[in-house]
Parts: structure tokens; sequence; C-alpha cells
């Protein structure tokens, strides 16, 4: 367990030091394709090194505080201020995703009904 809480105290740490602009960020090497999800994940382990005490150099509540900001940007608080969740404009995601990306929507195919594969509704 030890070395879990090392590696979380240096996750911490880390994510301390590339907070960037918007208190979210990551590594050059980590922005890629679903780089969001990478996102998301580091948001829970942080709230997960709060949770154990794992925190590095940072209280347990400052480590919250900066998970909290991985949710912020996925909620819009980013250079293109944008929800990166698709379809909330009804509950007051006004500017949301409109369409997962997915082979299932071609560019330029308007003529493509129903939904992807593994959308369950």
């Amino acid at each position: 367990m030890s070395g879990v809480r090392n590696q979380l105290s240096n996750l911490t740490d880390s994510s301390f030091a590339i907070a960037g602009p918007y208190g979210s960020g990551l590594r050059s090497w980590e922005y890629y394709w679903s780089s969001n999800r990478v996102k998301a994940i580091r948001g829970l382990l942080l709230v997960l090194a709060s949770e154990i005490g794992a925190t590095g150099g940072h209280t347990p509540a400052e480590t919250r505080a900066q998970a909290a900001w991985y949710l912020h940007y996925l909620c819009g608080v980013n250079a293109m201020n944008m929800v990166y969740a698709s379809n909330m404009s009804s509950v007051g995601g006004e500017h949301s995703v409109w369409r997962i990306y997915h082979g299932w929507f071609p560019y330029g195919h308007a003529d493509y009904y129903g939904k992807p594969s593994g959308v369950v509704e």
C-alpha cells in the first residue's frame, strides 16, 4: 500500500505543478484523442488521494479543490467554454458537444439514422 500512496502523492504534487490556466493541466504527451478521459481519471485519483491522505505537499482540502478543477474543465471552464458532455442544453449546458465521435457518423453524411453501437437509452 505504501507504493500506491507514494504514487498518489507524486500525482498530487504533479497535478498542482502542471495546473495551467484552468487548474486542470496535463503533461503535453497526455493530450491526445479522448484526453478528457485522462482528466476525469486524474480528478478521481485526486479525490482518492485526499481520502487516504496521500496528498504530497498539500492538504486534503487543497487536493479536493484541485480535483474539482478537473470536473469544472469538463463542465465548461476551458478555452472553448464548452461542456464536454453531449446534449447537455436541457440541463443548462448551453455550449455542449452536439454529437459524439463514432464511425457511425462519418464526416459529410447526414443520412445515418439510429444510435451508434454501444449507446443505450
